[in-house]
C-alpha cells in the first residue's frame, strides 16, 4: 500500500525481510502445499512481493491477491501487471483491504500487508476483519509491517491504553510502574469507584506522555505483537454465536452497557469517551459490533453463561472457544531492518495460527442451543455425549429389541449394562478431551497478555 507515488521498494536490506518470510512459509508448508497457497498482500506498484517473494516460493500468481488504495500506485500497478501475460497476472484491488475482507467472502492461506505506515487502528481494523470474519484458513500465516519512529501524542497515548488492558490482573486492575490505582484487587465495583479508577488511570497517561516517562519503542514493540495476538484470539462477535447465546441476550447486554458507560462518562467529566471517541460513537448510535467486542463486555456474559448453566468454568470455556473460532498462536518470528541510512526503521511479525479444531471433537462431546420460547433461559447450553457414544447406544438398542423380540433371557439387563459402559467409557473420553483442550487454552491465554520477544535486526554481512 504505497503512500509515495515513485518510490522503489528494491533495496538489498529490505529484501532480507521478504528472505525471512520465505523462509518462514517453507519452514510450516511442504512444497507441494505452497504452490497452491492463496495470499492476501500489498505487491507494491513496482510488485517486487510478488516477483522477490511470492514468486520464490512457487506459489501460483493467480492466487495472489493484490491491494494497493493510492489511486496512482494502483495505476502503476496495472501496468506492471499488464505486462505479465494473462497466465502470470496476479488479482489486484484498488481498495483498503480491511474494506475487501469485511465484505467478501475469501479465506486466506497468508496474509502478509506490509504497511508504509505506523502502527495504526487501520491496522488494527484489518486484524478485527481477519479474525471476526474468518478470512484466515484454519492453519494460515500472518504477516505485519510497520514503520517505527515517535507517533503522535495520541497513538502513543493508545499504547499507553493497550499496555494497561495486557497488565490486567485477575480483579481487571491494571499493572503499572507507578500506577496507584484506587480499589485495588477489588473485582465488583460501584459506578463511582469504576470513575476513581478512570480518572486515575488518566492521570497517570497524561503525566507519562508530558513527561515523556516510558521507553517507547519497548512500549511500541510490546503492544504490537500482543495486539495481533490478542485480535486474532477473539475469533467470531459474540452475535455471531446462535448456540450459545439465544436472540436478544446480546442486545440486552449491550443496551446495560450503554447505560453504565454513559453515567461513567458523566462522574468522569467526559475524559471516559474522550479516549474512545468510537466507543462514544456506539453508544449514541444502534451500533452492537463494537461493544461486544470490549474484553469487559465478554467477561461478563460469559460469566453470566457459566452461572445461568450449571456447567463448569472447563466446560464453559470449551464450548465458548468452539464456537468462536479462534486462531491460536503455534510459531512466531519478529524482525527490524533500516533499508537506507536515515530512513525510518520497520519492524514485522510473522505468526502461524491454527483454530486447532482436533481440540473440539464433536464426536466426543456435543451441545445445542434451546429454542427461545422453553422459558427465560437466556443461555441455551445442554451437555450431552458426542455422536459416537450415541450412535453406540443405537446399536444397542436395536440389539435389545431384536433379542426381547426372540425373547432371550437377560436381554434388558445386557442392555442396561452396555450403556452404562458406553455413559463411562464417553464420560471418560469427554474429560480427556477437557483436560486436554483446558492445558492449551491458560497456555494460549496467558500467551495473549504476556508474550514477550526478542526482535532481531537485519543487515546485510
Amino acid at each position: 500500500m504505497a503512500l509515495y507515488v515513485n518510490k522503489s521498494y528494491s533495496d538489498p536490506v529490505k529484501q532480507l525481510s521478504r528472505d525471512v518470510v520465505v523462509d518462514f512459509v517453507r519452514k510450516h508448508y511442504q512444497p507441494h502445499e505452497i504452490r497452491k497457497l492463496k495470499v492476501a498482500c500489498f505487491p507494491g506498484p513496482e510488485m517486487l512481493e510478488v516477483t522477490h517473494q511470492w514468486d520464490q516460493l512457487g506459489i501460483q500468481r493467480r492466487n495472489v491477491y493484490g491491494f494497493e488504495s493510492h489511486p496512482q500506485s494502483y495505476q502503476r500497478l496495472c501496468e506492471r501487471v499488464s505486462q505479465e501475460t494473462k497466465k502470470s497476472r496476479i488479482k489486484t484491488f484498488n481498495e483498503d483491504v480491511a474494506d475487501f475482507l469485511e465484505r467478501e467472502n475469501q479465506r486466506f492461506d497468508i496474509i502478509f500487508l506490509d504497511y508504509d505506515g505506523f502502527f495504526g487502528r487501520n491496522v488494527d481494523r484489518v486484524l478485527h476483519a481477519i479474525s471476526e470474519e474468518q478470512r484466515l484458513a484454519e492453519r494460515g500465516i500472518v504477516g505485519i509491517n510497520v514503520r517505527e519512529g515517535r507517533e503522535h501524542k495520541k497513538r502513543q497515548r493508545d499504547y499507553l491504553m493497550s499496555l494497561s488492558h495486557f497488565s490486567m490482573d485477575e480483579t481487571n486492575t491494571p499493572n503499572l510502574p507507578g500506577l496507584e490505582i484506587p480499589h485495588a484487587g477489588k473485582k465488583k465495583l460501584t459506578i463511582d469507584e469504576h470513575a476513581d479508577r478512570i480518572i486515575a488511570i488518566n492521570d497517570y497517561m497524561d503525566r507519562k506522555i508530558e513527561e515523556r516517562d516510558y521507553d517507547l519503542t519497548e512500549i511500541r514493540n510490546s503492544v504490537f505483537t500482543r495486539t495481533i495476538l490478542t485480535r486474532l484470539f477473539q475469533g467470531k462477535r459474540l452475535d455471531q454465536m446462535p448456540n450459545l447465546f439465544v436472540e436478544g441476550v446480546i442486545r440486552e447486554h449491550v443496551e446495560h452497557y450503554k447505560r453504565f458507560f454513559t453515567e461513567l462518562n458523566a462522574k468522569t467529566d467526559g475524559r471516559f469517551f474522550r479516549n474512545d471517541p468510537k466507543l462514544e460513537e456506539a453508544v449514541k448510535s444502534d451500533d452492537i459490533d463494537y461493544i461486544p467486542n470490549l474484553p469487559g463486555f465478554k467477561t461478563t456474559i460469559i460469566d453470566a453463561l457459566y452461572e445461568n448453566t450449571g456447567l463448569s468454568v472447563q466446560e464453559v470455556a470449551y464450548f465458548y472457544s468452539k464456537e468462536r473460532f479462534a486462531y491460536y498462536m503455534q510459531d512466531h518470528d519478529c524482525f527490524k531492518y533500516i533499508s537506507k541510512p536515515g530512513n525510518v526503521p520497520m519492524i514485522g511479525d510473522l505468526f502461524l495460527f491454527d483454530q486447532r479444531r482436533d481440540l473440539f471433537d464433536s464426536r466426543i462431546v456435543k451441545y445445542w442451543a434451546l429454542p427461545a420460547e422453553e422459558g427465560d433461559k437466556a443461555y441455551g447450553l445442554a451437555r450431552d455425549f458426542g455422536s459416537t457414544a450415541n450412535k453406540r447406544k443405537k446399536a444397542a438398542e436395536k440389539a435389545y429389541k431384536k433379542a426381547e423380540k426372540r425373547r432371550k433371557p437377560g436381554a434388558y439387563e445386557r442392555y442396561r449394562q452396555e450403556v452404562i459402559k458406553i455413559n463411562a467409557e464417553a464420560m471418560a473420553a469427554k474429560d480427556e478431551l477437557l483436560m486436554d483442550f483446558w492445558k492449551h487454552f491458560v497456555i494460549w491465554n496467558e500467551q495473549t497478555h504476556q508474550f514477550e520477544a526478542t526482535r532481531r535486526l537485519l543487515r546485510l554481512e
